[in-house]
């Protein structure tokens, strides 16, 4: 009988049960500045100094017991029936029946049991499997030990909790209380679309991004603590919105000029999947930034295409099958009545208008080229841009002798905010 360990958190964006390594941190993060005149939000990425702990490879094998059949007298799991998921989908036959003799024992919350694979290797992919589809079972997320025939068989799995097991449902109960005061804001009457967008902003507004975070891998961090990374919030945003009945899933990959690994979801929307990412949500800060001119949520990241996704230098892990997502219908911009297909100074200025008179204190503007984009960007700004005249109107309107305004631009999503 051999011994293997497994050293690394389950939720790392590969096919292993965290083997590849990589703890989540969420990326860089944007700012969102500047007076009159503001950087893009591209160029404006500082990384937060983040990085990713590569904290092993696939089992190692410690130690090896020749000769011994106590694995004859194991106790076999008995599968869970009718499971299904997004990462159960995605397994094949035999890995699905450890994967229901997995959630049988997880479920169960053994810290040991016994699985029966046909091969070792389908351990790791079911149980990346598993708590992908899972994030309920936040109290796994650390180390696992595995005992047993190294060519498959009978296995006993040794799993590392992150709390102490007596404490489970103490810590569900704070856990369901809090995402209850959520669930039970949100409206009876509330469209599919209004209760995603409420459950990104609560996450973006209750949550603080931190590296340090306690319990930053799972939906502990969100609910209890407030803090996170990518792991937390993206975890938290698809148990909020499966307990609302709204198909969400995780989605792995990293940061593409980075290679950091991150996490976002894949929201099904009344039939129309799209991608959300709610850390990226989060906005970072520039240190000179009034209060007046700043964001509390970043809306770019609400309702994207796969080709947004990617332009966003968002990479998606090859290990899992993910959607193309073209539908544009519920882009936060275009929900709004503010992307423009293409750039025409008429219908820019009568945007700028209307918004000066409905007293936004936020304008957003999205386009659909980046043609149209740099040109917007060339010509609203600056004495002779196009926001003079709004501006102007807004100043006698409030009685004002002069008014600096600030805006934020992303190259990437093509989007503009005006802050009034």
């Amino acid at each position: 009988m051999k011994y293997r360990s497994i050293l690394n958190r389950f939720i790392a964006p590969a096919l292993v049960l965290t083997l590849c390594g990589s703890l989540l941190t969420g990326c860089t993060s944007l700012k969102e500045n500047g007076p009159a005149a503001a950087s893009s939000e591209l160029a404006q990425s500082d990384g937060a100094e983040e990085t990713a702990s590569n904290a092993g490879t696939s089992f190692s094998f410690e130690s090896l017991l020749k000769g011994s059949s106590e694995e004859d007298n194991w106790q076999v799991e008995e599968e869970t029936r009718g499971l299904t998921g997004y990462y159960y989908d995605q397994i094949n036959p035999d890995q699905k029946q450890v994967y229901n003799q997995l959630y049988t024992g997880i479920s169960g919350r053994k810290a040991e049991f016994v699985v029966e694979s046909r091969e070792v290797s389908y351990i790791e992919k079911s149980l990346n499997a598993l708590l992908n589809d899972h994030p309920e079972f936040f109290w796994l997320d650390g180390e696992a030990k595995i005992y047993g025939p190294e060519g498959g068989g009978k296995e006993k799995i040794s799993l590392t909790f992150n709390i102490d097991p007596a404490e489970i449902d103490a810590v569900q109960a704070k856990i369901d209380q809090e995402a209850g005061t959520f669930l039970t804001s949100v409206s009876p009457t509330a469209t599919t679309y209004q209760k995603v967008r409420a459950a990104y902003e609560w996450i973006v507004r209750t949550t603080d991004y931190n590296l340090d975070a306690s319990q930053d891998q799972n939906i502990q961090s969100v609910f209890l603590n407030h803090a996170s990374v990518c792991a937390g919030y993206a975890k938290s945003f698809k148990y909020l919105l499966n307990h609302m009945g709204i198909p969400c899933e995780l989605v792995y990959g990293e940061i593409s000029d980075s290679g950091i690994a991150h996490v976002w979801n894949l929201v099904q929307i009344d039939g129309i999947e799209t991608y959300v990412d709610p850390t990226w949500g989060d906005p970072a800060y520039g240190e000179n930034q009034q209060d007046s001119a700043k964001l509390d949520i970043i809306y770019d990241y609400l309702g994207m295409t796969k080709e947004e996704v990617l332009r966003s230098r968002h990479r998606f892990t090859p290990d899992y099958s993910y959607p193309d997502c073209a539908d544009r219908t519920y882009d936060f911009y275009r929900l709004l009545g503010d992307f423009f297909e293409g750039y025409d100074p008429d219908s820019l200025t009568a945007h700028l208008h209307a918004s000066v008179r409905n007293g936004d204190s936020i304008t957003y503007l999205k386009f659909g080229t980046f043609e149209a984009y740099s040109q917007a960007m060339a010509n609203l700004f600056g004495n002779n841009g196009l926001i003079h005249d709004p501006l102007q109107v807004k100043m006698r309107k409030e009685g004002l002798g002069s008014m600096q305004y600030y805006y934020s631009n992303s190259d990437e999503m093509m989007t503009i905010k005006i802050f009034w």
